[in-house]
This record gives C-alpha cells, structure tokens and sequence, in this order.
C-alpha cells in the first residue's frame, strides 16, 4: 500500500521485540503474506492510492472530504454496516459539567443544531452560542469517533460513540468480516475504495 514507511527488522531484534516463541510460530507466515503480495499496488488513475483506513467504522465509512476538507474521489462512504457487531463498537465518554464546560471554554451548554456528514457522524454541532465541528469535539473530549450524541444532564455530559478512528477508507473490522466470509482481498480493497485498480508487478 502506499503512504506507509516500513523499517527492516532483524531476526534478532524481532525476537527481542516478541520474544522466541512468537518469532517462531509467525516469521514463515509473514513471509509467506509479504512474497504473496510484492509488486502488488492499488493505483487510482494509474497513480498509487492513498489507501488510508481505520479499526471500527460507525457503520458507514466517512468521505475524506467531510473528515479532511479535501475531495478524494476514493475516499467515498459506502456501507459498513457489520461492524456493529465489533465487541468495541459502543463506547461511553462522561465528564462532571465543570470539567465539560472547562474543557469547553464556555458554561453555556444548550445543545442547537447538530449536522451530519455524509457518513452519518457530526459534522458540526451547537453549544450554547458557538458552532464546534465533530472532529474538534473528537479532540476536546477523547473521543473514540465523531459518531457521537451528546446528552447534558443536571450535573454530567454524556457522549454515546460509535465505532473508532477517523472512519476514512478501509474498516479493519469490516474488512475482518468480509474476509471470513469469503471475499478475496482484491474484492475487499475495490469495495472500500472506490474506483481502483488493482495492479501486478508494479515496481515505481
């Protein structure tokens, strides 16, 4: 894939890493998957892609657009919807509305509009006068996504979030899923991203 950096490691480095047993039970098969795949690479317009993904989607992929303000024509939302399954895929995040309104800026904590991105995540959301965008909220309050609903209670501020990471690209979940199921990785990567090829023998 590309935008990746990898470092070579050596037998005996790996074994300080991870230790004999692991060293092992798993070298031969890693061999085995990185010879599997050389001169494999996934090309949008004959160009290598930027194949960017994340563990849990909220049960839609996001358009890199809405996450990174910038048109990736494949960095698409497309459905996802089996990572509901995934034993992280709920999360709750609460804080005392003094330390909410701290970390904030501000103790007006109505709730106004919120607008969703294409994927189904918050796109921005109102507090009391100001206008904040999920991937700040993401950021004030840890969040595990931008997929989140936020209740203020008398004395608490309660986020409820779905799936983790920045929802772009490939679910290493859903991916998981689809692969027990059967689907090839070729089949997997042309269906998180969206109108690539698939490229042999591609030495740049």
């Amino acid at each position: 894939f590309s935008g990746a950096t990898y470092s070579k490691v050596s037998p005996a480095e790996a074994i300080a890493r991870w230790g004999q047993d692991w060293y092992e039970a798993s070298s031969e098969r890693i061999s085995e998957a990185v010879e599997s795949v050389l001169g494999v690479a996934v090309l949008y317009e004959d160009a290598p892609a930027n194949t960017v993904f994340h563990a849990i989607s909220g049960g839609r992929t996001e358009d890199a657009a809405d996450v990174w303000g910038a048109e990736v024509p494949y960095l698409k939302t497309v459905d996802s919807h089996w990572d509901e399954n995934a034993k992280d895929f709920s999360s709750t995040v609460s804080y005392p509305l003094a330390q909410f309104q701290e970390l904030l800026g501000q103790t007006d904590c109505k709730l106004g509009a919120v607008t969703l991105s294409a994927g189904g995540s918050v796109a921005t959301m109102v507090i009391g006068d100001q206008s904040f965008t999920g991937r700040e909220l993401r950021a004030l309050f840890s969040l595990r996504s931008t997929r989140f609903t936020l209740k203020i209670e008398e004395d608490t501020a309660t986020f409820r979030v779905s799936g983790y990471g920045h929802q772009v690209g490939l679910s290493q979940y859903g991916a998981s899923v689809l692969a027990e199921n059967g689907y090839s990785f070729r089949e997997i990567l042309s269906y998180y991203y969206t109108g690539i090829t698939i490229a042999t023998d591609y030495y740049p």
